[in-house]
C-alpha cells in the first residue's frame, strides 16, 4: 500500500514537472520564433549590409596591405633571422622555408582577393547581392591562412579576435556570422585531424587544441553572434531604423 502510494506520487510529481517545462518550452520558444520582417526593415538592413561592406572592405585591403608589405619584407630580407627563430622554438629549421612560401602564397592572394571584392561591390551584381560579398570577404579572411598553409603541413588555429572585429564592423545577419565561422572552426576541428595535421609534433608545440585556445574559440564565437542577433532585434523596432 505504501508503495504504491508513494509510486502515485512520484508520478505525480513527474507530471507536474513535465507540464511545467511543456509551458515554459512553449513561452520561450513563441519568444524566439523570428517573424517575418517588415519591408521598411530589410531596405535598412540591405543599405546598412552595403555601406558596412564598402567600410570593412577598404580598412581591410589598407591594414592587409600593410601586413602583407611587412611580412614580405620579412621572409624576403630577413629569412636567416626567422630561421634561426624557427630552429631555437621547433628544433626544425626547415619549417621556416615551408613557411616562406606559405606566406609569400598568402599576402599577396589576401591583398588580391580584397581588392576583387572591393571591385566587387561597386558592380551591379555585387550591390544586388551583398551577402554573398559578405560570405566571400570574411571566408577569406579567416579561412584563407588554413587552406594555403595546409599545403606545406603547417596547421593555423581560426582567428578568434577576426570573429569580434566582424561582429562589430557589420552587426547585421547573424546568420552569414555563424555560417563563415563554422567554415573556419570546421577547417580546425574536422579537416585537420582526419588529415593528421593535428597530429604533427608542429601542432602538439603550438598546443593547437589546447583548453585555452578552445575556451577563447568558443567565448567569441557566442559573443560575437549573440550580439549580432541582439542588435538585428532591436533594429526590427520600426521606431529604431535610423
Amino acid at each position: 500500500m505504501g508503495r504504491s502510494l508513494k509510486s502515485g506520487q512520484w508520478l505525480q510529481f513527474i507530471q507536474l514537472i513535465w507540464h511545467w517545462l511543456s509551458r515554459h518550452a512553449q513561452y520561450w520558444l513563441t519568444r524566439l520564433k523570428s517573424r517575418p520582417d517588415s519591408a521598411d526593415y530589410l531596405t535598412w538592413r540591405h543599405q546598412f549590409l552595403q555601406k558596412r561592406l564598402r567600410l570593412g572592405l577598404w580598412l581591410a585591403l589598407f591594414w592587409q596591405s600593410l601586413v602583407s608589405a611587412e611580412g614580405l619584407y620579412s621572409v624576403l630580407f630577413e629569412f636567416e633571422r626567422l630561421r634561426a627563430v624557427a630552429f631555437s622554438t621547433y628544433g626544425d629549421a626547415s619549417i621556416s622555408e615551408r613557411w616562406r612560401v606559405a606566406s609569400i602564397v598568402y599576402y599577396l592572394s589576401a591583398v588580391v582577393i580584397l581588392l576583387a571584392c572591393a571591385i566587387g561591390q561597386k558592380t551591379i551584381w555585387g550591390r544586388r547581392y551583398p551577402e554573398a560579398l559578405f560570405l566571400l570577404f570574411a571566408c577569406s579572411l579567416s579561412s584563407l591562412t588554413h587552406i594555403i598553409f595546409t599545403f606545406v603541413s603547417l596547421p593555423e588555429t581560426p582567428p578568434s579576435l577576426l570573429f569580434l572585429i566582424f561582429a562589430v564592423l557589420v552587426p547585421v545577419h547573424w546568420r552569414l556570422h555563424v555560417i563563415y565561422q563554422a567554415v573556419a572552426i570546421a577547417y580546425y576541428a574536422i579537416f585537420y585531424p582526419i588529415t593528421g595535421l593535428a597530429t604533427l609534433e608542429y601542432a602538439k608545440i603550438r598546443n593547437l587544441y589546447s583548453r585555452e585556445l578552445i575556451i577563447q574559440l568558443a567565448c567569441a564565437c557566442s559573443i560575437s553572434i549573440l550580439s549580432v542577433y541582439l542588435y538585428e532585434r532591436l533594429k526590427r523596432s520600426p521606431a529604431r531604423l535610423n
